[in-house]
């Protein structure tokens, strides 16, 4: 029997995209696939799993939470990503995930300088994509949905850059040759992120007086939601 997918949950969905579908149900359905069995494990509310060894692979997902707060739930979430990672788990960390597992391993999360960089926008991949069977293919540039304040200021020394944007150097990193994380939302297409902006800026006052990068048209992004597939396809199955 193939291993189960491990969905670690680090936030709700805003509460006017939730209608959508559910956290898990939005990577699955973006990946196309529908017959993978995943466990589904709110890290705000519940224990982590005794070890990643029950699972094929792990999924970190997104969070109104800010990594830099360093709440317990999030401080032990990032211990048992860091073993995790360390014993050849494959992990992919999305948004939170990416800022959370590069804090885990002595990188530098803050907010970002320049402010928001929210919408659509164009990740430039590197040459160092190329020993890496998760790029395979792809084109040297491709559209993105992203919505963040925080962002990994600096790496850790463990991980490898391989794609940025304007706005931020470090969209993709690698760790060895299992884990990639991701400062963008490969899991939003572009009826969720024009959702995800209407709850944002009617929900955070605060946000009008923040320096936005927007990246408009707000546009679905084939390119980064394969990488969701790409993900899977290569789990040990």
């Amino acid at each position: 029997m193939p291993k189960p997918i491990l969905i670690i949950q680090t936030g709700n969905i805003p509460q006017i995209i939730s209608g959508i579908d559910t956290f898990d149900a939005i990577f699955l359905n973006m990946a196309n696939y529908h017959n993978i069995e995943t466990v589904v494990r709110h890290v705000m509310f519940e224990s982590m799993p005794r070890s990643a060894s029950t699972f094929s692979g792990v999924i970190v997902t997104g969070s109104t939470a800010m990594v830099t707060d360093r709440k317990p739930w999030s401080e032990n979430c990032a211990a048992w990503l860091r073993t995790a990672i360390e014993t050849e788990t494959s992990v992919l960390g999305i948004c939170f995930g990416h800022q959370l597992i590069a804090q885990a391993f002595g990188g530098q999360v803050i907010y970002h300088p320049q402010g928001l960089e929210l919408g659509t926008h164009e990740v430039n991949l590197n040459p160092k994509t190329n020993c890496y069977d998760l790029f395979t293919n792809l084109p040297a540039a491709f559209k993105a949905n992203m919505a963040h304040s925080q962002t990994v200021l600096v790496p850790p020394i463990q991980a490898v850059t391989v794609a940025a944007s304007d706005h931020d150097p470090h969209q993709i990193l690698m760790y060895g040759s299992k884990t990639a994380t991701f400062q963008f939302h490969p899991e939003f297409n572009g009826a969720i992120m024009k959702t995800y902006i209407h709850s944002t800026t009617s929900e955070l006052k605060t946000v009008s007086d923040q320096a936005i990068k927007w990246g408009l048209p707000i546009e679905d992004t084939p390119v980064a939601a394969s990488l969701l597939q790409r993900f899977i396809n290569n789990l040990n199955y």
